[in-house]
């Protein structure tokens, strides 16, 4: 259980390079499962097997053959959480291998425990993920876990708000092309998110290329919580965030809905994009553009038909900025660094070169689905 063939290769891996002698690990019955010595994978080692039937601190062998399958070296017991689960052999003069005994030992242990974790964490996430994947398909009745019990042991309450948000990370350089090395950034990375998102009382599960978060927060706390995540992972790991957001559900048969949207803005931004976005914020935009491009032009030209193309570009910004802050002109000008007066005077000049009033709801529309075509 604890330790196996793959386990007992990893752990000869790391440690050979630092011996000058052969190794070997043994399982609980007795059987080589790794060595330095290939011809040696798979022999009885009846020494190993006396040394764990006798609970002895070590065993030295003086000569070859003195144990069926045995060579001349030192045989100590490895343990995890006071059993003894194996053996490691160093072969070689036992006066000399003796002096290696006990730091092969403790490092042999805490290689079988750091993998033995990294298993348990693996399938903790993958089990994460399959619950996950039934309650945002809304699988309630038909799935084989208990799926109210796996959000209640998460942290999830049972009554709403929930919220669904979608995130992929993208590298800004090659950390390294070692393989092993980016392995290790790439857990130390994903172990990093779930465990933090976990304090805040999210779940994450990961299908290896999106993390899935579900928790009890609405949608603005949420993003506000990922763009905090963004900068941290900018800051340590150089990696930037594009995260998604659904709306925010009261019903737990709602939460599907909250997926979809997350999903779909993910599907919009991808490989353009990186940031967080709320489907609440974006939706208009969305839905435009789904709108073919002759159309989306025919209303551009339409709408800017008398203003130039620095008219334009300035008026993109601003009637953006207009939206975002809800038609506030205090918040327009400190957004923007202007004075409200200012703010004013582009409004009336929108107005006179366009004949549409931002501050008409309908005429604000209008001037909104001209600023998005590029």
């Amino acid at each position: 259980m604890y330790l196996n063939a793959n386990t007992a290769k990893e752990i000869i891996k790391e440690i050979s390079p630092f011996i000058p002698h052969d190794l070997n690990l043994m399982d609980g019955q007795g059987f080589i499962l790794a060595s330095t010595n290939p011809n040696r994978v798979g022999t009885h080692h009846e020494g190993a097997k006396i040394l764990i039937q006798s609970e002895e601190k070590q065993l030295i062998v003086g000569k070859d053959g003195e144990y069926e399958g045995c060579k001349v070296g030192v045989n100590l017991p490895i343990y995890y959480a006071g059993l003894v689960i194996g053996v490691v052999g160093i072969t070689g003069n036992p006066e000399e291998t003796i002096k290696y005994g006990q730091i092969i030992q403790k490092m042999t242990e805490m290689l079988v425990y750091e993998n033995f974790d990294a298993s348990q964490k693996l399938q903790k996430e993958n089990a994460d993920f399959l619950y996950m994947n039934d309650v945002i398909h809304g699988n309630w009745e038909n799935s084989l876990f208990n799926l109210e019990e796996w959000m209640n042991q998460s942290g999830i309450r049972s009554q709403g708000p929930y919220t669904v948000s979608v995130f992929t990370l993208k590298e800004e350089t090659i950390s390294s092309d070692i393989h092993e090395i980016q392995r290790v950034r790439e857990t130390i990375i994903k172990n990093f998110l779930i465990s933090n998102l976990r304090n805040k009382q999210i779940v994450c599960a990961s299908d290896g290329e999106h993390y899935i978060c579900l928790g009890n927060r609405n949608s603005n706390a949420l993003r506000d919580l990922l763009v905090k995540l963004g900068e941290e992972l900018m800051q340590q790991y150089n990696i930037s965030l594009l995260g998604t957001i659904g709306s925010t559900y009261h019903d737990l048969l709602d939460i599907p809905k909250s997926y979809r949207e997350a999903v779909l803005i993910q599907r919009h931004f991808a490989n353009e994009k990186t940031g967080v976005y709320c489907f609440e914020n974006i939706v208009l935009e969305l839905v435009f553009h789904q709108i073919p491009d002759i159309y989306k032009k025919n209303i551009s030209e339409q709408v800017f038909r008398n203003c130039s193309k620095e008219d334009i570009e300035e008026y993109r910004e601003f009637i953006t900025s207009y939206i975002e802050c809800n038609g506030s002109l205090k918040k327009i000008s400190e957004q923007n660094y202007i004075h409200k007066n200012t703010v004013q005077y582009k409004l009336n000049k929108i107005t006179r070169l366009t004949g549409l009033d931002p501050r008409n709801y309908k005429d604000l529309f209008l001037l909104y689905l001209a600023s998005l075509v590029s």
